[in-house]
């Protein structure tokens, strides 16, 4: 859905105007439907019937002046709306009158209205016809305007129309775009450059650190087929204690971008906005998000629990600042290194890293390294070296093919630099023997016949005199057919850590990476001798995860050892998806215990696939790896947080992990529904566990 803000200063039909705000509904929506029309602002409006909520969590511009809010509407039959932030305390009420769209005055709201309601707008509701007799009738929503003058019907359908046309005009890609198939594949190159003078954080790219420096820039549209219009230039310096960040962020609507948010981590994503993702140590894994919009207002997800338990003293903190001007906006981020890392930072380090934007005129999401559909993605980011990249490479590709994998390294300039790769194959680790190549100038390519395995990790060196960097990256490849990954092992070198006497979960993950439908499906685990798998058979109704009953279980001779089969059916069909796009929630929970004490500090292998209806799955592998018996304390005054939603549907698992959740140390969860059933409070009880956010302590 494309979100959209008109923030105007001035307007040609409106020369009285002070400020006002154009806002799309479908971006703050209720439960009410997205609906698409030609007729509508922006393409789309909110459609549903009586007692439905059309808006939710729209933030009040912070205006001066009293308020006035205006909408465009229609309704079926004329109707009675009302506003509430609680719906048994209704207000505000009025009316729309036609079937027509038609512009409708909500009302006039103070200032202190709005800081009394902490600057968010209430919800609106669809009350009922205005003829008694008649129950219910449908309702429609496309705009609202706020604005600190009062603005006649036939001035507001001139902005409206005025908006429309601005939004639809045709913006000029820059030259040379074009569908970048080249970067599909690939991890780009860059280095954070030591300086001497730190950049003053004032949103201003006016400071000496920053001469010099090249711009990263080429930022793709999410989804990987095009350049953006709206290009965005990144700079990178350091120091020995910070990182430096200073983006331009081209913009040729700048009357509509959006930039409502102005509180810390108040949802600034919604906003125009631009992001950093920071992989400290390239794990591939795991990564530190920074967002900020055009106010300056900061989001990040260093706070989240940490700051609430009263660890003030760690100052989680880190600096942004911003300027607008005619063409576009910039930011500049000081970021200290102790919030990412512990390790010493040096010229030898690599950090995974990825700029992304959120633009909301022409609603392009764009990002400097391709990801695919989403911006968190670790293990597709760039590289970020601390000292200058030998040769200037750019980037390098690693695509799969039928002969196996190509490793293509791309220099930025004519160069001759030697490079060497080694690639380790597999979940034994077979290695390819190191491949050394002296390059030139363009692109140079090793090939490695490799293709039976599905992870790969790459390790590369690229020297120049004595200037040398080297790094170390996975990829993956799946072939046509059945597909399933244990998350978060998958992540984690297909690695899931257990302590004895305690229950371990991992999510099956199910893909299809092929053209058929499949069903009949069912999941095969098998576990070594020693290891439990507790009973997956979902018991509620859940609208998360797959519901699974198990079949059977059996005991197998492997080379590995003695083992135990488990087969698990699971309800529904399973049409083409691509696994790399699947969510945790869209498998099933599995829950591992280590049963006696033979087995600690021991790695043991455990396999799993998935079968359907003349299809079946290649077997892969999962290392559990024992650790050694651990009891934790449950304090009493610092609070131990952990969100239990997920265990919701698996009633016969959530005892052994509440005692796993006991042993650990933690002393409070949030059931997130497993606590609306009787005998699971006291079960939480029984584990000395309270419950979090819930009306059942």
């Amino acid at each position: 859905m494309v979100k959209r803000l008109l923030f105007l200063l001035t307007f040609a039909i409106l020369p009285t105007m002070a400020e006002t705000h154009y806002m799309e509904a479908e971006d703050f929506l209720g439960n009410a439907r997205v609906v698409s029309s030609r007729d509508a602002s922006g393409g789309k409006y909110l459609e549903g019937s009586t007692w439905y909520v059309f808006v939710k969590g729209l933030p009040i511009p912070a205006l001066k002046k009293e308020l006035h809010v205006f909408a465009r509407m229609r309704s079926a039959l004329p109707a009675h709306w009302f506003l509430a932030y609680d719906s048994a305390k209704p207000f505000g009420w009025f009316k729309t009158e036609s079937s027509e769209w038609h512009w409708v005055r909500i009302g006039s709201f103070t200032p202190g209205f709005v800081r009394e309601n902490g600057g968010v707008f209430p919800q609106i509701f669809l009350q009922k016809p205005v003829n008694s007799t008649v129950e219910r009738t449908d309702g429609a929503v496309d705009v609202l305007v706020f604005s600190e003058e009062k603005i006649t019907s036939k001035e507001l359908e001139g902005l409206f129309r005025e908006s429309n046309q601005q939004r639809t005009k045709q913006v000029e890609p820059p030259q040379g775009a074009e569908t970048p198939d080249g970067l599909a594949d690939s991890h780009r190159i860059c280095s954070a450059h030591l300086t001497n003078h730190p950049p003053v954080i004032d949103g201003k790219l006016d400071d000496a650190a920053w001469h010099g420096v090249s711009p990263l820039t080429g930022f793709i549209c999410i989804g990987g087929r095009r350049f953006a219009t709206q290009q965005t230039f990144v700079r990178i310096c350091r120091d020995a204690e910070n990182l430096y960040l200073g983006a331009e962020l081209q913009e040729s609507q700048m009357n509509l971008i959006r930039r409502l948010r102005t509180r810390r981590n108040d949802q600034i994503w919604t906003d125009d906005s631009f992001e950093v993702f920071i992989d400290p140590g390239l794990t591939q894994k795991k990564a530190y998000h920074f967002i900020v919009n055009p106010n300056g207002a900061r989001q990040d997800d260093l706070k989240a629990r940490i700051d609430e338990a009263g660890f003030a003293e760690l100052r989680l903190d880190w600096e942004a600042a911003t300027s607008l001007q005619e063409s576009g906006w910039t930011v500049e981020l000081k970021i200290p290194f102790r919030l990412l890392t512990f390790s010493e930072i040096t010229p030898q380090s690599a950090w995974g890293i990825n700029f992304c934007r959120s633009e909301i005129p022409l609603g392009e999401k764009s990002y400097w390294n391709n990801t695919g559909e989403y911006f968190y993605a670790p293990a597709k980011y760039g590289v970020m070296f601390f000292a200058q990249v030998p040769g200037g490479l750019q980037a390098i590709r690693m695509p799969m093919g039928e002969n196996g994998m190509r490793l293509t390294f791309m220099p930025a300039q004519e160069t001759s630099v030697t490079v060497s790769a080694e690639i380790h194959a597999g979940e034994r680790h077979e290695t390819f023997p190191a491949v050394i190549h002296g390059i030139g100038p363009g692109e140079t390519t090793i090939q490695f016949p490799v293709q039976a395995y599905r992870q790969y990790r790459v390790l590369s060196r690229v020297t120049e005199g004595a200037n040398s960097a080297e790094f170390s990256l996975v990829a993956r490849h799946y072939a046509p057919g059945l597909h399933s990954a244990l998350w978060p092992p998958e992540e984690r070198d297909n690695c899931l850590p257990i302590l004895p006497g305690t229950a371990q979960h991992a999510f099956l993950i199910l893909g299809n990476h092929s053209s058929e439908t499949f069903s009949e499906l069912v999941a095969e685990i098998s576990v070594p001798e020693g290891i439990v798998l507790l009973d997956p058979t979902t018991d509620v109704d859940y609208p998360f995860y797959r519901r699974c009953r198990l079949l059977e279980s059996k005991a197998l001779d492997r080379e590995e050892g003695r083992y135990t089969v488990h087969r698990i059916a699971i309800e529904g069909k399973l049409p083409p998806k691509d696994l790399r796009k699947c969510r945790f929630f869209e498998g099933i929970t599995l829950f591992f215990q280590v049963a006696g004490s033979a087995l600690h500090n021991r790695r043991l292998p455990l396999f799993h696939r998935i079968l359907a209806t003349n299809a079946q799955e290649e077997e892969q592998r999962t290392v559990l790896e024992v650790l050694e018996p651990l009891e934790g304390r449950q304090p009493r005054r610092l609070t131990v947080h952990n969100w239990m939603w997920t265990f919701y549907p698996y009633g016969g698992c959530l005892k052994p992990y509440l005692e796993t959740m006991r042993r650990i140390g933690v002393n409070s969860v949030e059931g997130g529904g497993a606590q609306s059933l009787a005998k699971n409070r006291l079960l939480f009880r029984e584990h000395n566990l309270s419950l979090v956010n819930n009306n059942h302590t």
